[in-house]
This record gives C-alpha cells, structure tokens and sequence, in this order.
C-alpha cells in the first residue's frame, strides 16, 4: 500500500518483469558457458540491462513505459528460439560427426538427451503467449 503511494503500481510491476528476462539471460549464459561466455560479463551486462530499464521505465509517461518495456522484453523472446534452434542444430551435428583422429577412443560424443527440442518448443510457446498478450490485451492465454 505504500508502495503503491509512492510509485504507480505498473512500475512496481516492471520489477518482476525485469527479473523475468534476467532469469531467460542467465538461461542463456549458461548454455554458452561452453563457448567462453564469462560469467562476470554476464553479471556486469544483466546490471547494466536491469538499472537501463528500471531508470528508463521509471522517466516515462504512462502508456511509453509499457511500450518500451514490452518492446525491449519481445526482443529477448524472439532471441530465444532463434538461440534455442541453433543449439539444436549443434547438437544433431555433434551426434552426427564421424568418428577421427580427434574423436575420443570409445567412439563419437556422448549421446544427450534432446534437451534442446524441448527448450525450442518451450521457447515458441511463450513467445505466442507473450505476442498474443502484447497483440489482444483483452487475451486469456497470458
């Protein structure tokens, strides 16, 4: 209640949102762990992103601040499945590549599970339901 006196309730709300897309970039960082992502860039990065977003959201006016929230949260969301896709395709290829001079003695890599199918389809998943949020307010999928 008195948070709500001294901010608008909406703001208050960009907080969680924030955190959502922080969790979805953690999420990614970890997957690239293996291709030298580090994990205090990434820090510095997600601190960057959360004080960027926070001070811009709390300037604006409403109806831009949900704009630009939304806006900047779709652009993630269409990030993912585009990431998630080439992930898959790395890991089919990986299972698929002959056995060589560089390969392990006891055969090709590890067979995985197919993790990555099941992150891709999560991932289109909540981009239709955050687009048909965004698109139809008035949706009762979100």
């Amino acid at each position: 209640m008195l948070a709500g006196a001294v901010f608008s309730v909406g703001k208050l709300w960009l907080y969680f949102g924030a955190y959502h897309n922080i969790m979805e970039f953690f999420i990614v960082a970890a997957l690239m762990h293996k291709s030298g992502v580090s994990y205090v860039r990434s820090f510095i990065v997600i601190l960057v992103y959360a004080v960027f977003v926070s001070t811009t959201v709390s300037q604006l006016e409403w109806y831009w601040d949900d704009f630009f929230f939304k806006f900047q949260g779709m652009i993630f969301d269409f990030t993912l499945p585009i990431y998630y896709f080439i992930l898959m395709r790395q890991e089919k290829e990986e299972q698929e590549a002959p056995v060589g001079e560089g390969s392990p003695l006891l055969g090709g890599p590890e067979p995985r599970p197919r993790a990555a199918i099941y992150l891709l389809l999560a991932s289109v998943i909540h981009l239709i339901g955050n687009m048909t949020n965004v698109i139809d307010n008035n949706s009762t999928i979100a």
